[in-house]
């Protein structure tokens, strides 16, 4: 099949996904510049929990052995970092 060219609710779909992702990355910034490098730079890592969330919800993708044992590793860490914060 060849290049179709995009209809309206794809090209709504397209903006939609901008707009966020413009606003993702201004929160991300002002995150760097409000909060402690390591600790948001932790955090940043949930993007891939997310990202695996959605592809399981949107799309029946599941994941392998490595892959849960990584999201484990991104939840651990982000947990430590933040039980210790609040000391």
């Amino acid at each position: 099949r060849g290049w179709v060219p995009m209809d309206n609710i794809m090209i709504a779909v397209a903006i939609g996904q901008a707009a966020g992702s413009i606003v993702g990355v201004g929160l991300l910034t002002r995150g760097y510049q409000l909060g402690e490098a390591s600790y948001v730079a932790i955090n940043e890592y949930s993007l891939i929990v997310f990202a695996a969330l959605f592809g399981w919800i949107m799309w029946g993708q599941t994941l392998g052995a490595i892959a849960l044992i990584g999201i484990g590793c991104i939840i651990a860490s982000g947990s430590i970092i933040a039980l210790r914060s609040a000391k």
